[in-house]
């Protein structure tokens, strides 16, 4: 059975659902602030099936759901949703963890692991972003950077 909870992370109240026991499975929703109104409970059908073999957290990101707004204006980027997905991560003492990001969530995953792979066990991206520079898939990153260690 899934259950609903709050975390500070570094100042910032986080709200996650967690679910089962084992490796943790970390799960990232998709959508952009401040466009959309997603949470975690996008993965609501998917928690418990996966709490079968692992200890889900489904998070709510950064300015989504029930989790609060940055403490600084300029933390309002992807760099700060990043960070504060880190942090999370860090918060619980849950590294290396197993990461899943759906869309958006596709690109965190691909970041926090990029920028701190000792953190990240294994990432899954469903449907991941493009990365609006260069037209690159956050999957040919993830590919080019693995590849290249």
């Amino acid at each position: 059975m899934s259950e609903i909870k709050f975390v500070d992370v570094k100042g910032v109240r986080t709200r996650y659902i967690e679910a089962g026991s084992g490796e943790p499975l970390v799960l990232y929703h998709g959508a952009d602030f401040p466009r959309s109104a997603t949470n975690a409970e996008v993965w609501g059908l998917n928690i418990e099936g996966l709490a079968r073999s692992f200890h889900v957290f489904a998070v709510d990101k950064l300015s989504h759901g029930y989790t609060d707004n940055p403490k600084a204006d300029e933390n309002y980027t992807f760099g700060g949703m990043v960070q504060h997905g880190y942090d999370f991560l860090q918060t619980l003492g849950l590294c290396p963890a197993n990461l899943v990001g759906h869309s958006r969530g596709g690109y965190l995953v691909t970041r926090i692991a990029l920028e701190h792979p000792e953190a990240v066990k294994n990432i899954v991206m469903i449907e991941p972003t493009r990365f609006r520079r260069t037209g690159t898939s956050a999957a040919w990153a993830a590919r080019r950077s693995v590849s290249s260690r």
